[in-house]
């Protein structure tokens, strides 16, 4: 599986979505604190496919929020676009996450990385964090949900 790709479509010009865009670290540090994932970084394209308020999120080709843009200021749309990201974070845990945190883990806990790699196969364990993070759950301490995965397997 590719890594998620985020787009913000408008048919407005990418300026009006300036601060938004300019500012993805308050979203990306939100959504790692809440669900421990981290966010593809949010690009624009401007497109005639949505009306001309209106302002699409898009994970991939899925509509994941839909905002008309006269009705909402830039913190709005900041909260609108976090919810959504939050709502759908099961989505962004994919392989080449899961491997990044596994590297990461492997420096300090060299024998829980190569554990959860003998008991699991990386889609496996990429299926099992989605899962948990679809269910509102957090995997920032990703060493401790490793050891609970393990636990639930012996």
């Amino acid at each position: 599986m590719a890594a998620p790709h985020l787009t913000l479509v408008a048919r407005k010009s990418a300026e009006e979505f300036e601060r938004l865009l300019a500012d993805q670290t308050t979203l990306q540090q939100s959504l790692f604190a809440s669900r421990g994932v981290i966010m593809p970084t949010i690009v624009y394209r401007q497109s005639t496919d949505v009306d001309d308020d209106d302002v699409e999120l898009r994970l991939d080709d899925r509509v994941i929020g839909s905002y008309v843009h006269w009705m909402i200021d830039d913190d709005d749309l900041h909260g609108l676009v976090f919810s959504d990201l939050e709502m759908n974070a099961g989505a962004l845990v994919v392989p080449s996450l899961i491997e990044h945190y596994l590297q990461g883990l492997a420096e300090s806990f060299p024998d829980l990385a190569r554990s959860a790699r003998e008991a699991f196969t990386l889609a496996t364990l990429t299926e099992q964090l989605a899962k948990r993070v679809e269910a509102g759950a957090s995997i920032r301490d990703f060493r401790l949900v490793l050891e609970e995965l393990l636990q639930a397997v012996a």
